[in-house]
């Protein structure tokens, strides 16, 4: 976070910005050491919109800046067992569709064939 911060903070001219890290290195901290996964299927509209920003910057990573970049993109798959969740999660799927994200709402079946081996015995949810 902080040394991406230190990026937008001068590339948006504030000045000399200084980072100062508490590891060895420089991003060695927790976020560069996740597993890097990024989503739109969040409940908030700033959310999505942000993540969608976020993803199209990642995308156009290697060609903004001349470096090579090791991007995958798969998918996320969530599943539901109560009722109120999968409401929500509908809602939610129509409000990321109405923003871009191309969202997908499946049945318990479907998400089994998408998925060999997965339990969904008590999943719920209608394409």
């Amino acid at each position: 976070m902080g040394v991406s911060i230190a990026y937008h903070l001068a590339a948006a001219g504030a000045g000399r910005v200084l980072l100062v890290e508490r590891e060895s290195g420089l991003g060695l901290g927790s976020t560069g050491r996740c597993a890097g996964g990024f989503r739109h299927q969040f409940s908030s509209e700033v959310n999505v919109r942000l993540s969608i920003e976020s993803v199209r910057m990642l995308k156009s990573f290697s060609s903004d800046h001349g470096l090579p970049l090791d991007l995958h993109a798969d998918g996320y798959l969530f599943l539901c067992r109560e009722a109120a969740t999968w409401q929500a999660y509908r809602g939610g799927a129509a409000m990321q569709r109405g923003l871009g994200v191309d969202v997908w709402l499946l049945s318990a079946p479907e998400a089994g064939e998408l998925v060999p081996g997965l339990a969904v015995e008590a999943a719920l949810g209608e394409p």
